[in-house]
């Protein structure tokens, strides 16, 4: 037996769904990248980097940042900066919700920053709704806390302590989150304090098999954890111990 000169079997982590080892030859090293967010005085030198890896599970297939950085080098330093994500397609899921579901005298609770607009069109239903958002939660100590810090309130402890305080609904959305999150099995399982007894977890996410079947790395972001399919959100979900009752595809629709 000889030693492997370039170590391409070395174990250098593991899968953020199933725990699978990753051998360091199936990991795509991107170098050490500079934060999208991060804005400086015009001719300020700009030295602070941090190093982005991505790789494929060869157990579940769930494409996944496996080097990614920190939450504090992903705040943002700037109070402006908030992310639109797509809205266009929520008519459509309000009416999938009333052919699925008897919403009359429903309680829906809204967990994150994107859930207000979804909230809106379902009182107009006149269903009970309230928007926790919990990134009030977050200390506005270091920077400007966004979506890279609500990441790490989505977890059991946190979110059962949220259940005590602001009651359960009988269905809870949790809107454009769970990509970012550092451990996407514990923020699933942690939203289940929020559920009432029958009810249901609305989670929508990017669909990134396009961009995976198209090998376009520009789609690489480093607040981005987890990139899923059909098929790799539906193996985390049942992973977390839920079962998926309907699962909706939105084509997206072109920003102008």
């Amino acid at each position: 037996m000889t030693d492997n000169p370039d170590n391409s079997n070395e174990l250098v982590g593991r899968c953020l769904l199933c725990g699978n080892s990753f051998h360091r030859e199936l990991i795509l090293s991107l170098g050490d990248i500079a934060p999208c967010n991060r804005f400086e005085k015009q001719g300020r030198e700009f030295v602070e980097t941090s190093p982005l890896a991505i790789t494929e599970c060869a157990l579940c297939n769930l494409v996944q940042l496996s080097t990614f950085p920190s939450v504090e080098f992903v705040r943002p330093r700037v109070p402006w900066i908030r992310y639109k994500e797509p809205d266009a397609h929520l008519d459509a899921l309000v009416d999938q919700l009333q052919k699925l579901l008897s919403l009359k005298n429903m309680k829906v609770i809204g967990v994150g920053p994107f859930d207000g607009l979804l909230l809106g069109r379902l009182r107009k239903d006149g269903l009970s709704c309230k928007d926790l958002d919990i990134s009030s939660r977050l200390p506005n100590e270091l920077g400007y806390p966004y979506l890279e810090s609500i990441q790490e309130l989505l977890r059991p402890d946190s979110l059962a302590n949220l259940a005590t305080e602001e009651g359960t609904a009988d269905i809870v959305s949790c809107r454009y989150l769970l990509e970012h999150s550092h451990d996407p099995i514990a923020s699933l399982k942690g939203l289940r304090h929020l559920i009432s007894p029958n009810g249901c977890l609305l989670i929508e996410i990017p669909d990134s098999k396009k961009f995976l079947s198209r090998m376009d790395y520009s789609f690489i972001w480093e607040e981005h954890i987890c990139y899923f399919t059909e098929h790799t959100f539906r193996a985390c979900a049942t992973m977390a111990g839920y079962d998926v009752a309907h699962f909706f595809l939105f084509p997206g629709v072109p920003r102008i």
